[in-house]
């Protein structure tokens, strides 16, 4: 349970860029033993790589996802995903490459994870 608690607390803190830098989020993560990030987010070449950046700078391990994340350009995309971002993540995947291991884990611990609604023909 504390897990999910600090993880309610990530999610409602991360709307701004720079909330490591921001908030106490540091603190309660590595208080919790947390070292390794997953970043997502919108505006890639702002927001998602200064925080990306900070981290790295902070010593957590950072994920990057690839096809979680947007910009307002294809050139600002690939500024971002393809030449800066690199330079301070430990990986660049894509969501399914994070969300099965993520799963597995959670299942491992007896943890089920609420699965979205799968889409036929009666309810689209």
């Amino acid at each position: 349970m504390l897990r999910a608690t600090i993880l309610e607390q990530i999610k409602s803190r991360s709307t701004r860029r720079k909330q490591l830098l921001r908030t106490d989020l540091d603190l309660q993560l590595k208080k919790h033993g947390i070292h390794q990030l997953i970043v997502i987010g919108l505006i890639a070449h702002t927001c998602v790589e200064a925080t990306v950046r900070y981290a790295a700078e902070l010593g957590y391990e950072v994920t990057m996802v690839k096809d979680a994340t947007a910009d307002y350009s294809d050139e600002e995309m690939h500024a971002a995903l393809d030449v800066n971002i690199p330079n301070y993540t430990s990986a660049i995947v894509t969501t399914v490459e994070i969300v099965d291991p993520i799963s597995s884990l959670f299942t491992a611990i007896g943890y089920s994870l609420p699965l979205p609604e799968k889409k036929t023909g009666l309810n689209k």
